[in-house]
């Protein structure tokens, strides 16, 4: 993992964050929801750190999002769930 990387997933992480907070004060959001939406962020630095780019991986979690969301109500870490989505068929 290059030094890069980590700061640009660090930045976005960090304004994803902030955006949440805006939303939950406008919406309301339930625990769950913004644990979930953590979870995936931290999922989305494994998968940059791997080589996809942050479009890409943001892309990738957002087209399967429904399984992504299985892997973490199953109790996966997020590490555990971008390795097992870079091996899937």
């Amino acid at each position: 993992m290059n030094q890069v990387g980590v700061s640009s997933t660090s930045g976005t992480s960090e304004l994803i964050r902030t955006n949440l907070a805006i939303m939950t004060k406008k919406q309301e959001l339930d625990p769950d929801t913004l644990a979930l939406i953590e979870w995936c962020t931290e999922v989305e630095g494994f998968l940059v750190a791997a080589g996809a780019s942050l479009r890409e991986a943001q892309g990738y979690i957002e087209e399967q999002a429904e399984w992504f969301t299985d892997q973490f109500y199953e109790g996966l870490t997020p590490q555990e769930a971008a390795k097992a989505s870079l091996n899937e068929p």
